[in-house]
């Protein structure tokens, strides 16, 4: 949004970037959270959290606030962990198509290409145009698109969706 020429905060604020935060924050951190609501988790559970929400700590939080909220027992397992993101994956199901419903098949292609990729260094390598079946053109469209729309951002590795949530539903369904 402050991104956006068009939109009405464009420009405002002074930015921040956070990089990611190392297991040695996050343990800690977590275990005295869980604590607060009953439960607990082992280092191993930590790191799979962290790995498996590519160290977004707004993706983190949210899948924290799911165990927190709908498990039981005592310790935090490495499925509790997997089937909560199921579980948000549903909640979320609706949103995210919302977003794919006015892309194109290409776009949806593209998408799904990217999200297939930790990061992606070069959206027209011969390799990712092979893939998608979509000319050199139309993925640089659909890109500087998705990177308006915030979608995906460009990282020191290159393209990469932005919410690891939505990169597992896409995964999941396209």
């Amino acid at each position: 949004m402050i991104h956006n020429e068009r939109r009405p905060f464009y420009g405002f604020g002074t930015e921040v970037e956070f990089g990611p935060l190392p297991i040695s924050e996050w343990h800690p951190y977590m275990s005295k959270r869980f604590k607060e609501s009953g439960l607990t988790i082992g280092l191993p559970e930590v790191q799979e959290l962290v790995m498996l929400m590519e160290e977004v700590p707004n993706s983190i939080q949210e899948l924290c606030q799911m165990l927190a909220f709908t498990r039981s027992h005592k310790k935090i397992m490495s499925n509790d962990i997997r089937v909560c993101i199921e579980e948000i994956l549903d909640l979320k199901g609706s949103r995210y198509l919302e977003r794919l419903v006015n892309m194109t098949e290409k776009e949806k292609k593209i998408l799904a290409g990217i999200a297939k990729c930790d990061a992606l260094a070069n959206v027209t390598s011969a390799d990712f145009i092979k893939a998608t079946g979509v000319s050199p053109s139309g993925i640089k469209s659909a890109v500087k698109r998705f990177y308006d729309y915030g979608l995906i951002d460009l990282g020191p590795r290159g393209y990469q969706l932005v919410d690891p949530l939505f990169k597992l539903f896409l995964a999941k369904n396209l």
